[in-house]
């Protein structure tokens, strides 16, 4: 998803509150979403963690999610999330979308220089975007039990410095850049308060 088209959808969801807080009168509610679950594909399967803050209204949640994202590469996602619930059921379904940058953990494996002072590695930030569908059953009061099902994709690239040309008065410097994406299944599960 490029960056045009990640704007063009914010910009439409966002018209779409707007226009919805125009024509009715039902208050804003801040909810925080608390999910642990498993990211299972190629790579195999990982713990994942993830929390989401936001607002709520007209069965539409909106709000800012970060996580911990260990599959591949470890990360920080920081994203946005979009949520819609459906009907006034005991068991609610939903479907949600997420994105956003991935910020990469620094790996005490990687060395963070070459013995000639160039850098060895410059992580680079990538992102991730997830789609899915979702349960949620009221428990107590405004606590809800979340249970959500997912696909889901990452995308990081690291530079790697080679220094292993060597030439009179120096080094010359050669880089290799790797991309890596990863398309996973998610599953989680966990409360909203």
């Amino acid at each position: 998803m490029n960056k045009k088209t990640s704007f063009l959808l914010l910009l439409l969801v966002l018209s779409h509150f707007a226009s919805t807080a125009q024509s009715t009168k039902s208050k804003w509610h801040f909810k925080s979403t608390n999910l642990i679950g498993y990211i299972l594909g190629e790579q195999g399967s990982k713990f994942s963690m993830q929390s989401i803050n936001g607002f709520t209204k007209n069965n539409w949640m909106m709000g800012i999610g970060v996580g911990i994202d260990p599959y591949g590469y470890s990360s920080i996602p920081v994203f946005l999330d979009i949520r819609k619930s459906m009907g006034k059921k005991a068991w609610q379904p939903f479907v949600y979308a997420d994105g956003g940058p991935s910020f990469p953990l620094p790996n005490p494996d990687l060395p963070k220089t070459w013995s000639s002072g160039i850098p060895a590695f410059d992580l680079n930030t990538g992102w991730v975007a997830e789609f899915g569908i979702g349960l949620q059953k009221k428990i107590a009061g405004s606590t809800q039990f979340v249970m959500q099902f997912g696909y889901s994709q990452k995308y990081y690239s690291f530079v790697n410095h080679n220094n292993n040309f060597v030439f009179i008065g120096g080094t010359w410097p050669e880089t290799t850049t790797y991309e890596y994406q990863y398309r996973r299944w998610a599953f989680r599960m966990g409360i909203t308060l």
